[in-house]
């Protein structure tokens, strides 16, 4: 058995067609096989980092964004020397899920209307929040239906 991808050509050969009066071509022989089978994949290569790296001699200011420790960060307002991850400090991570729902971090500020996925489930946010995980029922997140 053999893998079926394309009709072959006239007579077995592309440049015949105009060289036979008859159709040759018989779909259940090997001439109409392909030498390949063409398989339809995703590819999601690793995402590098586009902003520059965080250097604490430099100043930011709000909107600045920054690579470090391999995430991209986000300045909230003007800050030097003060690296990213201090869940209440000057930057939030940007993480997103493949269909770019915004991830939950606990640096990212969010406000009402904002979704995010949270330990693989949907979250809206009632009010603005940062460093509340999702989950407490009288927290500022409301499970999406």
């Amino acid at each position: 058995m053999w893998q079926i991808n394309a009709q072959e050509a006239i007579a077995y050969a592309y440049s015949r067609y105009n060289y036979n009066a008859t159709l040759l071509f018989n779909g259940s022989d090997p001439f109409a096989a392909s030498d390949h089978d063409p398989v339809v994949v995703g590819l999601n290569p690793p995402v590098t980092p586009t902003a520059p790296a965080w250097s604490a001699s430099k100043v930011y200011t709000a909107g600045d964004k920054v690579s470090y420790k391999g995430s991209t960060w986000q300045a909230l307002w003007w800050t030097q020397n003060q690296a990213p991850g201090d869940p209440y400090g000057p930057w939030q991570e940007i993480v997103v899920s493949a269909d770019g729902t915004a991830v939950w971090t606990p640096t990212r500020v969010f406000t009402s209307g904002d979704v995010v996925v949270y330990q693989g489930k949907k979250y809206v946010a009632k009010w603005w929040t940062r460093n509340q995980a999702p989950g407490d029922p009288y927290g500022p997140w409301k499970p999406v239906a």
